[in-house]
């Protein structure tokens, strides 16, 4: 998506409430630096061992991937306000977003978002023009904006790099294959089971050996995850309806 002028920005919203604010349509916010979001926060682990050359490195070893703590988001503002006005204009936007859980969607990239806390900081003004700082402390991932449950608009979608994951409750009578895409992130995800008919229910991962019973409710498996490097294909057996949700993450 292309974004001209001073109308780049970024769509707030505060996840108490759901009420939701672009920097630059509601509140004539214009962001001074173009690439607002920094580098992500590598969790590591060197250990000292005597006689040995060098530290030896464990941060994978727990995960057998890299693991990343958060990053921040640090929005430069500039906006034009009378004298007379600023205080107010400060107070309303802390009011609304300052200390608060939020999602933070980017103008050029609307079909994720950045999930963490936000605070206002550095406020100054020097006569009409005043300045400060929208700084959020976010996860490492960006989060797609629609899961497996969720359908994704035209509008947002990016289709050179964005994937169409939309799956909704799916009805099971005998046998049923799913395709899970490839994505950029491994993540678990949840398998809802409801109206069983069959004396059992099963759920196998295709070309790997593992093979899961499911009962009627919330199933999760830590050891199986989807939108990795590679596609994931799921076969079901038995009589049920099936709800499987999930949400790609990419750095």
């Amino acid at each position: 998506m292309a974004v001209r002028g001073n109308t780049f920005g970024a769509t707030i919203t505060v996840i108490s409430t759901n009420d939701s604010y672009h920097t630059y349509r509601d509140w004539g916010l214009i962001v001074s630096d173009g690439d607002p979001v920094g580098d992500p926060e590598q969790e590591t682990n060197y250990i000292t061992v005597r006689g040995r050359p060098g530290l030896l490195d464990c941060s994978e070893s727990l995960t057998g991937e890299p693991v990343f703590k958060g990053r921040r988001i640090t929005f430069d503002m500039v906006m034009q306000t009378p004298q007379d006005q600023w205080s107010m204009t400060v107070s309303k936007i802390r009011n609304s977003i300052d200390g608060r859980r939020v999602k933070v969607f980017l103008d050029d990239d609307p079909s994720h978002y950045w999930l963490g806390r936000i605070s206002v900081k550095n406020t100054s003004r020097v006569m009409r023009c005043g300045r400060f700082t929208l700084e959020v402390y976010a996860d490492a991932y960006k989060y797609e904006k629609a899961s497996s449950q969720e359908k994704l608009r035209w509008d947002d979608m990016n289709f050179l790099t964005d994937c169409l994951r939309y799956i909704g409750t799916i009805t099971v009578s005998g046998q049923y294959t799913l395709v899970i895409p490839k994505g950029e992130h491994a993540v678990v995800p949840t398998i809802k089971v409801t109206n069983i008919t069959s004396q059992t229910f099963s759920m196998s991962v295709v070309g790997t050996g593992k093979s899961y019973a499911l009962v009627a409710g919330t199933n999760r498996f830590p050891d199986l995850k989807v939108c990795g490097a590679e596609d994931v294909t799921l076969s079901f057996g038995g009589s049920a309806k099936v709800t499987l949700t999930y949400r790609g993450e990419s750095l």
